[in-house]
């Protein structure tokens, strides 16, 4: 990006942080802009109104409360002004947007954490990679025929055939696939993997209402990381530190995400008091769900699934 640029990147966010933001926050953003500039990283992505997104952003977090624990009290008051200006500053060297359900902010402790929503993870891997032309994340009913190979050391989904009625059974796994320069990546996790990668959670609520989203968001959490990490196509750096910082917020002990606690906090609190968006569908806390029984665990195969799925 030009010194230009950046000059009028700058100006946006001094601008936008003047207006709304309080003084010791709006000062350790643009300390770590500053920052930022001297190292010669990009700041912003381009086409990115950082301006707009960040007083969005301090908006909702405003109207953001901690939990129970704490007393369901604001978040500018229980969480460090650190950690919500490194929050904001997350959200804008990704290029998110708050208002597009792009991300969100939770309260852990005393700290405020962005993360990436379904949408987000598509945006952010499209931004650093601009030749990755679609990312999406498909569910594998009981029913459902999938066949996978192995193409050097690689799961490839040869192909997926299923029936609208295989909704209505049981979950037995997921693949997302993120396709690049016309080359296609999978990721594919059983339904007894998923569960593994919810074993730390703290609550079983979120997975329980929404087995289908959290199975989803879950693979494509690992997809997106990994791919992020291994293609010599990433082109903006600064975003790629940022979104893994974010991404291992999500995560406990190993190297497994925990997402099923981000998604419980933010129902149990949802302080902004709007609806839980997952995947651009208005979700309904109460609605019936449909959880494969423990005893149809699916049993561990070499080899996971893949399929040319429909996008989203």
């Amino acid at each position: 990006m030009s010194e230009n640029k950046n000059q009028v990147q700058k100006q946006e966010v001094k601008q936008a942080l003047s207006t709304i933001v309080e003084k010791d926050i709006a000062d350790s953003i643009f300390k770590r802009v500053n920052q930022m500039e001297e190292t010669q990283q990009l700041l912003f992505p381009p086409n990115y109104a950082v301006g707009n997104a960040l007083k969005s952003a301090y908006l909702i977090i405003k109207n953001t409360k901690s939990g129970k624990e704490s007393g369901y009290k604001p978040a500018l008051e229980v969480c460090t002004k650190d950690s919500v200006a490194t929050a904001l500053l997350d959200m804008a060297i990704q290029g998110l947007n708050p208002v597009k359900k792009q991300c969100y902010f939770i309260v852990y402790g005393n700290q405020l954490q962005m993360t990436p929503s379904y949408f987000g993870h598509q945006k952010v891997v499209k931004t650093a990679i601009p030749t990755v032309e679609d990312i999406y994340a498909v569910e594998i009913f009981e029913g459902d025929e999938v066949e996978i190979e192995i193409q050097d050391g690689k799961k490839i989904v040869k192909s997926h055939k299923t029936k609208f009625e295989n909704r209505d059974k049981p979950l037995k796994g997921v693949y997302s696939v993120i396709i690049n320069n016309g080359k296609i990546d999978y990721e594919v996790m059983t339904w007894k993997e998923i569960q593994a990668a919810w074993a730390n959670a703290k609550t079983d609520k979120v997975q329980k209402a929404f087995p289908q989203e959290m199975a989803k968001r879950t693979v494509l959490n690992r997809h997106c990381k990994r791919y992020m990490n291994t293609s010599d196509d990433s082109t903006i750096m600064s975003i790629v530190e940022s979104y893994n910082r974010t991404i291992d917020n999500e995560y406990n002990n190993d190297d497994e995400p925990s997402n099923q606690l981000e998604l419980q906090k933010e129902v149990d609190n949802k302080a902004n008091q709007e609806d839980l968006v997952i995947e651009g569908e208005t979700i309904d806390e109460q609605q019936p769900v449909n959880l494969p029984p423990e005893e149809h665990t699916p049993a561990e195969q070499p080899d996971q699934p893949k399929k040319n799925g429909p996008g989203f």
